[in-house]
């Protein structure tokens, strides 16, 4: 890793590691945390591309397209199941939980022992 050009950063526990990466071997890096919301992606996917070279054109629009018809699909099978979410399974429960209610899901709990932080724009 002490050799590597970019860090890219998705969980806050390790911004540490990043700003000494950063300080010692000249390494920089971005912090783009997990995020379930497809706009969020999409603007991160953009400054992932503006960090490691400015010329690259990506063209997300397919690919939201098919994660939005898998949504639907998805939304279809299950209909108004309840859904619980804990904070073991994933990274952002509560940002995970805002999206799919977005989507038109039935969040009805989120086991979590504390809203962190960086979830408190998602609760």
């Amino acid at each position: 890793m002490g050799e590597s050009k970019y860090n890219l950063v998705l969980r806050p526990e390790a911004k540490v590691a990043a700003e000494d990466m950063k300080r010692r071997n000249k390494i920089d890096y971005r912090y783009l945390p997990v995020s379930y919301d497809m706009e969020v992606v999409a603007e991160q996917y953009a400054e992932i591309v503006r960090f490691i070279n400015k010329e690259i054109n990506i063209d997300l629009s397919v690919v939201q397209e098919e994660t939005m018809l898998q949504i639907k699909k998805t939304k279809e099978i299950i209909g108004d199941f309840p859904i619980v979410i804990g904070h073991s399974a994933v990274c952002r429960p509560y940002n995970l939980a805002k999206a799919l209610i977005g989507y038109g899901f039935n969040v009805q709990k989120i086991y979590a022992e504390e809203v962190a932080a960086f979830e408190k724009e998602s609760f």
